[in-house]
């Protein structure tokens, strides 16, 4: 901006006869002092727009905390450079003026001819608005209502999808199955998928060990398939899933990798939403998650749907009578470390060889641990040597239990977890969810919770949201400081929302389905409409775009008042001031 006026004014300085021309500093500190004000605060208005991306927690504050304080950064060091260098650089540089043809008129003279070509496309226009402002005024603001409209029919989500050149497929056979079974379920799938157009490569995974952070099963595998970015994603997910829907008792699962180690991260789960059922009763709790599942397999916004991995496994049952422990002499610690020794193990030490370790485990022969009543005849030791039966002072007796018991902050849940279907959206999945899947786990006494890529998307919008409104607030104060005028104020305000026109269009564009197809599709409203999503992403765009909108009506205000001041007409001064301000 300061370089454009410099220039111009430079150029206009030229134009003037000899006596009245004023030397180049002069020129270039009038230049600085005219838009001293108006750059200094249009570019703290940008700094404060994306403060709010400073303050977001969690995974969304990991994603944009670096691009607001790069923001911050970058709009920070261009003021510096705006106040100090630069009319330092346009005081050397700018040494000579440009040489001036006959026959042109002052304005002719000062601009080129790409400048000159755009005021000639402007200026017809810019007469039209000012001639009719009311029926622009009347057109911008159905524009408006319209933008505002289709936003209201845009879906949600925490982060936009991720155009990667693989897909991640979980397959789970039932628990316990072995490894060979579960390598030959899995082979076969890897064979059937290597054979789809488009499929480069498949690899496996399969269980992971048990020291691990994400420790699984050996009934568990995880397969990398990697696909030619030119195929069409959608068809390549059918066919895939196809593949895999077709092998008997498995629990399967797409996505992709970046995709699902973020839901990872935010639900405990692969799958972009966790739905958390609350009880006290783990039959109970069984129950409503098979009730759930079921409701999820018949929603059209649900793919990929799972229940907990929880079966009921034989488990032997140890249950001390405290009065017989006493009579013997032992003690329940006592007794528990005895029983724990013979059965599990005690490490008594190493082995090394060829740099590597194994423990050396002492605990009973296979043959003294094998049956039931091997059990109840183990011999525990009291402290001053007598020796006692296990059956004679517990009951030791088989039982029925669950694999896994899921508890957060305290409360014990079942795990219910899903991905957003093709076309569909996390907010209309949830709202389906309250809908369908709520009266089902209300019906068992059960309380219910909405975890993942929504809980995310859910406490973003909210933080984001309070604080752009507080900084509206701040915004509103600083630019009636800077245009003297709260009604000056207001009309820079006013220009927001039509910042939500290109937006809304922008989004509408980039979604999956042929525009003009799917607004006919919108107002026809035969269901084959594809809502836009909107994302975390997208409303720091909006965010963005918001701020660079105020920052251009400050500068606009402030050039209409400069020339106002200079005695042109508020009409002269509208359409000089739109013309000089439309190359910065």
């Amino acid at each position: 901006i300061f370089v454009e006026l410099a220039w111009r004014k430079l150029d206009e300085n030229a134009l003037r006869p000899p006596e009245d021309r004023v030397p180049k500093v002069t020129v270039l500190r009038a230049a600085g002092a005219e838009v001293l004000q108006s750059v200094t605060f249009s570019t703290l208005i940008i700094v404060l727009v994306f403060l709010p991306l400073l303050f977001l927690s969690g995974l969304e504050g990991q994603f944009f905390r670096p691009l607001g304080m790069a923001y911050l950064l970058i709009f920070g060091a261009s003021l510096l450079v705006a106040l100090t260098v630069t009319p330092v650089l346009c005081l050397l540089l700018f040494s000579r003026s440009r040489r001036i043809r006959k026959g042109q008129n002052e304005k002719a003279k000062v601009d080129g001819f790409t400048v000159r070509v755009l005021k000639a496309c402007y200026r017809p226009l810019l007469y039209f608005c000012v001639r009719h402002a009311w029926l622009v005024c009347l057109v911008m603001t159905g524009v408006t209502l319209g933008a505002l409209w289709l936003a209201s029919t845009f879906g949600t989500s925490f982060l936009p999808p991720f155009h990667e050149d693989c897909y991640t497929v979980f397959v789970n056979t039932p628990v316990g199955t072995s490894l060979e079974e579960t390598e030959r379920v899995t082979q076969g799938a890897m064979e059937e998928i290597q054979r789809i157009e488009g499929v480069k490569s498949v690899t496996r995974r399969t269980g992971r060990a048990e020291r691990d952070e994400h420790a699984e099963p050996v009934s568990a595998s995880e397969l990398l398939v990697r696909v030619d970015m030119q195929a069409d994603p959608l068809k390549l997910r059918n066919a895939i899933n196809g593949v895999i829907r077709q092998i008997p008792g498995v629990a399967t699962m797409i996505g992709y990798p970046i995709a699902h180690r973020i839901s990872s991260v935010l639900s405990g789960t692969e799958a972009e939403l966790a739905i958390n059922v609350f009880g006290d009763d783990l039959a109970t709790l069984r129950t409503a998650a098979a009730a759930v599942k079921q409701v999820l397999d018949t929603l059209p916004q649900v793919a990929d749907a799972r229940a907990n991995r929880e079966i009921m496994v034989d488990t032997l049952r140890i249950r001390y009578r405290l009065d017989a422990l006493a009579r013997a002499g032992l003690t329940l610690k006592d007794a528990g470390e005895q029983v724990s020794a013979a059965f599990d193990g005690v490490t008594a030490g190493q082995v090394a060889r060829n740099q590597q370790r194994w423990d050396i485990v002492v605990r009973l022969d296979e043959t003294q641990r094998k049956e039931l009543a091997d059990v109840g005849a183990f011999l525990l030791t009291a402290p001053n040597g007598a020796r006692v039966r296990l059956d004679e002072v517990a009951d030791v007796y088989r039982e029925e239990a669950s694999n896994l018991i899921v508890r957060d902050n305290t409360r014990r849940k079942a795990l219910i977890s899903c991905n957003v279907a093709p076309g569909s959206n996390v907010g209309d999945l949830v709202a389906a969810l309250r809908e369908h899947v709520e009266p089902v786990v209300h019906a068992h006494g059960c309380t219910v919770s909405y975890g993942g890529s929504y809980e995310a998307q859910q406490s973003a919008s909210r933080r984001l949201t309070w604080l752009a409104l507080g900084l509206l607030l701040i915004i509103v104060l600083l630019l009636g400081y800077a245009l003297d005028s709260f009604r000056a104020a207001l009309v820079v305000l006013v220009n927001l929302p039509l910042c939500l026109i290109g937006g809304v269009m922008a989004m509408l564009i980039a979604a999956p389905a042929p525009l003009w197809a799917n607004l006919r599709a919108l107002v026809c409203g035969d269901g084959n409409y594809v809502a836009p999503v909107l994302s975390v992403a997208a409303m720091v765009g909006f965010v963005t775009v918001a701020g660079f909108v105020i920052r251009n009506g400050l500068l606009l205000l402030n050039r209409y008042r400069s020339l106002q001041a200079q005695g042109y007409s508020l009409h002269e001064a509208l359409i000089e001031g739109s013309l000089e301000r439309m190359v910065p």
